[in-house]
């Protein structure tokens, strides 16, 4: 990567705008004229700091993610803490995990609508594994069949 030149002339640009781009970092121009890998250290960074900032985030160890039909969520349960006193509520868009230690609950937000009355939740082996079928949105046509009255004689 640091074999590559830098394709864009930072240094031309801030010349033209009179000084350090505003809505860039500091240090952010230095990277790319060295040819660093600025996407990778930025994202890093950027990940760091709103991970940083959720601070005291007690909440399980959890992974989400869909299938064609459902919206899937495992959540590692350590050892230390028993199934039987977790209760899991669903709804159209958030699962919320309530008895975890301390009296403290966790949300979780799903990625898009679920049917969350057909939700089933299964425990095997550490990982509470929660399926929810998703909420059809799409503009899938139904036919509707038309039935027709019987007409009534005419009165004559």
């Amino acid at each position: 990567m640091a074999d590559k030149p830098n394709l864009f002339d930072w240094k031309a640009l801030e010349q033209w705008l009179g000084g350090q781009l505003p809505f860039l970092p500091q240090g952010f121009q230095q990277q790319m004229r060295q040819g660093e890998n600025w996407v990778e250290s930025y994202v890093k960074n950027m990940l760091d700091n709103t991970l940083n900032k959720r601070g005291g985030d007690t909440g399980l160890a959890h992974e989400q993610f869909e299938t064609h039909s459902d919206v899937i969520v495992r959540i590692t349960v350590p050892d230390s803490l028993s199934v039987r006193s977790l209760r899991l509520l669903c709804g159209p868009r958030q699962l919320k995990l309530e008895g975890l230690p301390s009296g403290t609950t966790q949300s979780i937000e799903l990625p898009c609508p679920v049917l969350f009355e057909s939700a089933r939740a299964v425990y095997k082996r550490g990982v509470l594994q929660v399926r929810m079928p998703k909420e059809i949105e799409s503009d899938f046509l139904q036919e509707i069949p038309i039935r027709i009255a019987p007409r009534r004689p005419t009165k004559k």
